[in-house]
């Protein structure tokens, strides 16, 4: 046996509680083990002093009935959470607002806030030639107020004609 085993079996060898077939088992490793035998000691000094200690003492007399009605009512609790743990076992319920809850919702919603901006930036790039006309009507704007000369090859002029399909220079 090994002292693992025989520090596991110690305190129901000490209360003689112990199977009577592992009894000799544990004695005999105890008589060949000075650690286990010094464990196996010390635990019955403890208990013999507890005992010593405890001669003197006196319980009250209405000790003893009340920890045979608290036996007895254990018994009926534990008959009755039998009973509460069945049903319990069969309802397995959820918390509404779990760790997964939140992550799912986060989740969606930065999909949905992506799909927006997505969907505002593809609405914007197909309106570009907005912005060109605007900005070719207002670069005109400011050449012809102050008079400046239009120079054709210096020009946005490839992006206004891409907006008016080449139109501009033929007519």
């Amino acid at each position: 046996m090994v002292c693992v085993e025989a520090i596991k079996y110690l305190y129901e060898f000490l209360d003689k509680e112990i199977d009577k077939s592992q009894y000799p088992i544990i004695k005999e490793h105890l008589d060949n083990c000075f650690e286990c035998r010094q464990r196996y000691e010390f635990e019955k000094g403890v208990r013999s002093l507890v005992k010593a200690f405890c001669l003197n003492t006196t319980a009250p007399a209405y000790l003893h009935s009340k920890i045979i009605e608290g036996l007895g009512s254990v018994d009926a609790e534990i008959s009755e959470n039998k009973d509460i743990q069945a049903i319990s076992e069969q309802k397995v319920t959820r918390a509404v607002f779990s760790p997964r809850f939140y992550a799912v919702a986060a989740s969606i919603l930065l999909l949905i806030a992506g799909g927006v901006f997505y969907y505002a930036n593809y609405y914007n790039y197909n309106n570009d030639f907005i912005s060109i006309v605007d900005n070719a009507v207002k670069n005109h704007v400011v050449a012809v107020n102050d008079n400046l000369v239009f120079n054709e090859k210096t020009s946005v002029v490839s992006n206004v004609n891409k907006y008016f399909g080449n139109n501009i220079n033929n007519t």
